[in-house]
């Protein structure tokens, strides 16, 4: 990871903030999404691609009219597996000064004392006051 820092600092300045959280998010995201889009295109039928060959289509034919116009629903499912991923990625990049969920999280369950931060604890009792003489 301090590669990654490097790397981010080289390209936009800093380290941290949404900046610096880019290059991670990007490097950490590529090879799944990758990933899925191969394991996508690897479910066509090899009867479909061999019929496409044998009716002359060009490998520029093949690759746009068969791969990818067979292929939407894997697609789709491979990016939204991403993209859920991503978001817990970024829930995580909240701790660098990025934003979002994470921020959010350490905003709301942290306290300053004399400089400090202190990560303040509850209990489930604490949000829940369960009333069981009353009336439901």
């Amino acid at each position: 990871m301090p590669t990654v820092a490097v790397l981010s600092r080289a390209l936009f300045g800093t380290t941290i903030g949404i900046e610096g959280a880019l290059v991670p998010l990007v490097i950490g995201t590529a090879p799944f999404v990758a990933r899925q889009m191969e394991s996508a295109i690897m479910e066509i039928d090899p009867g479909i691609i061999e019929a496409s060959i044998a009716m002359g289509l060009s490998t520029k034919e093949i690759i746009f009219d068969v791969y990818l116009r067979e292929n939407i629903p894997g697609m789709i499912r491979g990016l939204t597996i991403s993209f859920i991923a991503l978001v817990g990625q970024i829930a995580i990049v909240g701790s660098v000064g990025a934003g979002g969920l994470g921020d959010m999280a350490i905003e709301i369950w942290s306290t300053e004392i004399n400089g400090r931060y202190h990560i303040r604890r509850y209990y489930l009792n604490s949000y829940f006051n369960f009333n069981c003489s009353g009336n439901w």
